[in-house]
C-alpha cells in the first residue's frame, strides 16, 4: 500500500493528471458535439495521463536534492519511500507509451503530446525556476488538453473550444501566480525568479487579476456570436458561465486587497470551483 501511494504521489495522477484526461474528454465533447467514440475517448483520455505523470516523476527525479533541501516530505523520493531509479524508470517507460497513445490517435494529437512533452523536459531543466515564463507553460498545460480533445475528434479549433482553451489559460497563468505568491518563502531558497519575489506579492497577486480579468472577458463570445454554433444563446452555456464569472470576480476583488502568502491559498481554490463550474457550462452547451 505504500508504494501505490508513493507512485500516487509521485506522479500527482490525482488530481492533476485525472484533471487533464478529463480535460480532453471535454475537448472531445465539445469538438464532437456529443458523447466521443469509445476508442477516441479511452486514448485521449489515458495517453495525456500517462505522458504527464510520468514527467512529473522525472520533475521529481531532477528536483530531489532541492526537495530534501525544502524538507518536502510530500514527495516521495525525499521521503524514501521510493528509489531514485523507481522514478527514473516510472519516466522512461511513460513517456514512449504516452506517445505511442497518442499517435494511435491521429497525427495532430502526436505532434501536440510530442511538444509539449519536449517542454515539459525543458521545464523541468531550465524554466521552472523563471517565474513568469514558467507560470506561461504550467497554464498552457491546461489549456491544451482541450485542443487535443477537439483534433482526436476532427473537430479542429471552433470559437468554443479556443475561448475554453483561453480561458482555462489565463485562468490557470493567474493560479500560476497565486500559487508563487503562497511559495514565495519556499521559492527564495530555490532563488526561483518569480513576480512574488522580484516584485513582491502585492505585485504579483495583481498581475494575476490581469489574467482572471481577461478570462472573465473572453467568457460571453460563444453566447454572443453566431459563430459560436450550439453555444449562440444558449442558456444552457451561460447560466454556469456566469457562475464562473461571479467566481473569479470574487478571486480578483480579494487578490487586490491580499494580505499575505496564505491569503493566496483559499483564492487558487475559488478558482479551481469557477473552471470547474465552467466546464460544466461548455459541456452542457455543446448539446
Amino acid at each position: 500500500m505504500g508504494t501505490i501511494r508513493a507512485l500516487l504521489d509521485l506522479t500527482r495522477l490525482v488530481p492533476n493528471q485525472i484533471m487533464i484526461g478529463a480535460g480532453v474528454l471535454v475537448g472531445e465533447v465539445v469538438g464532437y458535439s456529443g458523447i466521443p467514440p469509445l476508442k477516441a475517448a479511452a486514448l485521449g483520455f489515458f495517453g495525456p495521463l500517462i505522458l504527464g505523470a510520468s514527467t512529473f516523476a522525472m520533475n521529481d527525479y531532477y528536483d530531489i536534492e532541492t526537495d530534501a533541501r525544502g524538507k518536502r516530505m510530500d514527495r516521495p523520493l525525499v521521503r524514501g519511500d521510493i528509489s531514485p531509479g523507481v522514478a527514473r524508470l516510472v519516466f522512461l517507460a511513460g513517456f514512449p507509451i504516452g506517445l505511442v497513445l497518442s499517435s494511435a490517435i491521429n497525427i495532430q494529437c502526436l505532434v501536440i503530446a510530442s511538444v509539449f512533452a519536449a517542454l515539459a523536459v525543458v521545464y523541468n531543466i531550465r524554466l521552472k525556476d523563471t517565474g513568469l515564463p514558467g507560470n506561461l507553460f504550467i497554464a498552457s498545460t491546461m489549456g491544451i488538453p482541450f485542443v487535443y480533445g477537439s483534433f482526436a475528434v476532427g473537430g479542429g479549433i471552433s470559437l468554443a473550444i479556443l475561448t475554453l482553451t483561453l480561458m482555462a489559460f489565463l485562468s490557470g497563468t493567474g493560479r500560476e501566480i497565486l500559487k508563487d505568491v503562497m511559495d514565495a518563502e519556499g521559492d527564495s531558497a530555490r532563488n526561483s525568479m518569480t513576480l512574488a519575489r522580484t516584485r513582491g506579492p502585492e505585485y504579483a497577486a495583481r498581475a494575476s487579476v490581469i489574467f482572471f480579468s481577461a478570462a472573465v472577458f473572453l467568457s460571453p463570445l460563444p453566447f454572443l456570436l453566431r459563430s459560436g454554433g450550439s453555444y449562440y444563446m444558449n442558456l444552457r452555456y451561460a447560466i454556469p458561465v456566469v457562475v464562473t464569472d461571479l467566481l473569479l470576480a470574487v478571486v480578483v476583488t480579494r487578490a487586490l486587497r491580499l494580505g499575505g502568502s496564505q491569503d493566496a491559498i483559499p483564492l487558487r481554490k475559488l478558482s479551481l470551483l469557477a473552471l470547474g463550474i465552467g466546464l460544466i457550462g461548455f459541456l452542457l452547451g455543446s448539446f
